[in-house]
Parts: structure tokens; C-alpha cells; sequence
């Protein structure tokens, strides 16, 4: 998130604080869903990106004059929906590789 800032130009600290907000979330959905679930799995993707984009574009209107409904639907939901999209190949491969009994579990 950090080097995102620098290299985005953009306020300091935006990308951040939502990959923190995000991680933590990962964090705390971890203990309930199984990871070899690929629904599951999914659906946790799509939610932490959902939550990335509202918390970007709440920071980014609470310090800048810009409105928040017009990111929803052109840029938080396509990308929440690629990152499912990639989520699945990626999920797919992982499940084929021989890791410690065969799942992505580390």
C-alpha cells in the first residue's frame, strides 16, 4: 500500500490504510472460511476489494471536494469482478500444485 502511495502521486497514506483495513478483515475471515473452499474463497476476494474501494474513496472524499457514487460503478465493482475472475485461475493452479497435501493451505 505504501509503495502505491509513492508511485501513485496521490494523497499519502490512502492505499495504505484501506490494504490495512483489508488485511486485518482477511485476518479475522480467515479463522472461518476454509481456504480449500473456492466459493468461499472467491466470495472473500470480491468483499475485500468491495471494501478496499469504499474505504479509498472515503479517505479521498473526506480530505478532497469529490463525489463517491460515480467510483461505485465504474471503477469498485469491475474491479472487485477482475479480481474474482483472477482469483479463480490463480485459486485453480494453486490446488494443482503438490504444496504439504495438496491444497493452498501454507
Amino acid at each position: 500500500g505504501l509503495l502505491m502511495d509513492i508511485l501513485s502521486g496521490a494523497l499519502l497514506g490512502v492505499h495504505s490504510f484501506a490494504m490495512t483495513v483489508c488485511g486485518y478483515a482477511a485476518g479475522l475471515a480467515s479463522r472461518t472460511i476454509h481456504p480449500d473452499n473456492v466459493v468461499s474463497f472467491m466470495a472473500l476476494v470480491g468483499g475485500l476489494t468491495i471494501l478496499k474501494g469504499f474505504t479509498q474513496s472515503l479517505l479521498v472524499a473526506g480530505f478532497l471536494d469529490v463525489g463517491q457514487g460515480a467510483g461505485i460503478a465504474t471503477t469498485i465493482l469491475p474491479e472487485a469482478f477482475y479480481n474474482i475472475l483472477v482469483s479463480f485461475f490463480v485459486l485453480s493452479a494453486m490446488n494443482r500444485i503438490p504444496w504439504r497435501g495438496g491444497g493452498i493451505r501454507a
